[in-house]
């Protein structure tokens, strides 16, 4: 398993690839009740259909969609360069100290 601080390099490598991938950061303004979210956390691409978003962020969006959200993603990358397909989005407004965006 790769941890990714502070984001996947942009052009990633072959050692990315295929793998499970986790990021950390905090983002704010995105619509976690959509079908499908699409944002860049940490500098690195990631996409999530709705399924892989746990009901914690769709609550958090419900009441205020405004605020910054401490995200946790785990997916993959498929290519160099690609997005991570998350297949886990775990969110919570305790952002930890030192946490960036």
């Amino acid at each position: 398993m790769r941890t990714a601080s502070p984001g996947l390099p942009a052009n990633g490598s072959d050692a990315d690839l295929g793998g499970v991938t986790e990021l950390k950061g905090s983002a704010s303004g995105i619509d976690w009740t959509a079908a499908s979210v699409r944002f860049t956390l940490r500098g690195t691409a990631i996409q999530a259909s709705s399924s892989a978003i746990e009901s914690r962020c769709k609550r958090i969006a419900a009441t205020v969609l405004t605020s910054t959200v401490y995200v946790q993603v785990r997916g993959n990358l498929l290519a160099v360069g690609d997005v991570v397909s998350a297949s886990q989005m775990l969110c919570s407004l305790t952002i930890p100290p030192g946490a960036k965006p």
